[in-house]
């Protein structure tokens, strides 16, 4: 099992350079990705993409250069 073992639930996201949201729903045991979805996500505004993404239940990103702020309203709002 990888580093964070049973932390990482069925659905991660990842906010590509082409400024889709993609949602992967992956079965942890067998690494396998059961369900793929994305959309183009609206303007950015200060807290909305920590808030939508929330929303729509992903439980981990996989991002760079985020800032501290950032982060604390990814954790607020139950993402990882």
């Amino acid at each position: 099992m990888g580093k964070f073992g049973k932390e990482i639930e069925l659905k991660q996201t990842v906010i590509w350079a082409l400024r889709k949201i993609c949602f992967f729903d992956v079965n942890p045991e067998t690494k396998e990705i059961n369900k793929k979805e994305s959309f183009t996500p609206p303007p950015h505004e200060p807290g909305l993409y920590p808030r939508l993404l929330g929303e729509k239940g992903a439980d981990i990103i996989i991002a760079g250069g985020m800032g501290p702020r950032a982060q604390e309203l990814f954790n607020e709002n139950g993402v990882k």
